[in-house]
């Protein structure tokens, strides 16, 4: 039986930035970021789900995202998530698309007040339908920072607590598996693998359910969620 979790935590969000990047679609209706003292352990699952690395750098974040058909409708919502793995810091986006966008790739503002502090931490980034507060919401891939358009692997950061994990884009014995990469450190709370999928292992389909088989002690615990890609 699979088992599916809460993947997207209800956090208060504080107000938005009055400023408005005119280039993108969106509009930022609420964003919240908080910076801890010490590091704060994740209660999230999926934390990253991205083109690009979670060590590519900078300031003033770029993301970017292709909306599923049904997310680029005037009026949708779609969060942003940043978390660092050291966990010490994690911000809360939510926006709402003003128009749909003239650009495959849509531009979603990151209005920072921790350009310095973030600009030296390991970050992973989600894009989930709906406002902030949604469980159990679709995800969809972002492209993160320098990343090229063109970007042929898929990024999947997770949170199992160093526990051995499996994706796979399927049930079937021919669909694509591949074992997660232990990327925990001592001071990296948050995420702790990183499943890497080739973009030509993803099924034809704009939306699937991928698959997680997380092994702790000698017991499998399964999970799934909804990923949406568009423009392939």
């Amino acid at each position: 039986m699979i088992t599916r979790f809460p993947f997207v935590l209800a956090i208060a969000l504080a107000g938005a930035a009055d400023a408005q990047d005119s280039s993108s679609p969106f509009d930022l209706i609420e964003f919240h970021e908080e910076v801890y003292p010490r590091a704060k352990v994740s209660t999230s699952l999926v934390l990253g789900v991205m083109f690009g690395s979670d060590d590519d750098l900078s300031e003033a974040p770029r993301i970017r995202a292709t909306l599923p058909d049904d997310w680029a409708k005037p009026g949708e919502m779609t969060c942003i998530r940043v978390t660092s793995k050291d966990g010490t810091y994690e911000s809360a986006a939510a926006f709402r698309l003003r128009e749909e966008p003239e650009a495959p790739l849509a531009s979603f503002p990151h209005p920072t007040d921790e350009g310095p502090l973030i600009a030296e931490k390991a970050l992973a980034v989600r894009a989930t339908r709906g406002d902030c507060a949604q469980e159990d919401a679709a995800f969809t891939p972002v492209y993160w920072n320098s990343v090229a358009d063109d970007a042929d692997t898929l990024n999947i950061y997770l949170n199992t607590g160093g526990a051995e994990t499996v994706l796979a884009l399927g049930v079937d014995a021919d669909a694509f598996a591949v074992f997660c990469e232990d990327v925990k450190e001592e001071n990296g709370l948050k995420y702790t693998a990183l499943c890497r999928v080739p973009i030509d292992k993803l099924p034809e389909d704009d939306t699937f359910t991928v698959y997680l088989d997380v092994t702790r002690n000698r017991n499998i615990e399964y999970y799934e969620f909804e990923l949406s890609v568009a423009g392939r």
